[in-house]
């Protein structure tokens, strides 16, 4: 199965596609395809207490080695913290970042590998309040 559900991705700008792999053995991210409105509602349940007591979810963020906590990299920027995680498959990138002092949610999710999620993410959060 395609972890892009479909989609055709690309390598870069053109017509240069991405060659499709078939995800369903791989670990990780192995099948793993969302939506920017899925992301969304994911990461506001997780962050309100739906998902996970209070103290798991703080255990969770706590970087333990690497900026890096239970699957969230955690950095400061700008005086900010942000609480994220990026994503990469061949056809396909993803950023999904959590800014909890305005409980502001960034998601970057594009179907062209060279686009530079991480890059777009952190300009957009840099313009929030």
């Amino acid at each position: 199965a395609s972890a892009l559900n479909g989609t055709v991705g690309y390598i870069g700008p053109g017509a240069e596609r991405a060659i499709p792999i078939d995800t369903s053995n791989l670990y990780s991210a192995g099948g793993l395809y969302s939506t920017v409105e899925d992301l969304y509602r994911f990461v506001t349940a997780l962050n309100s207490g739906q998902l996970l007591p209070a103290a798991e979810l703080n255990q969770m963020y706590t970087p333990v080695r690497n900026n890096y906590g239970y699957g969230w990299k955690i950095e400061d920027r700008n005086g900010r913290t942000v609480i994220y995680h990026p994503g990469f498959i061949s056809g396909a990138v993803s950023h999904l970042a959590y800014y909890p002092d305005t409980q502001s949610v960034v998601i970057v999710l594009s179907n062209m590998e060279r686009t530079n999620a991480d890059a777009i993410a952190a300009t957009i959060g840099a313009m929030l309040p």
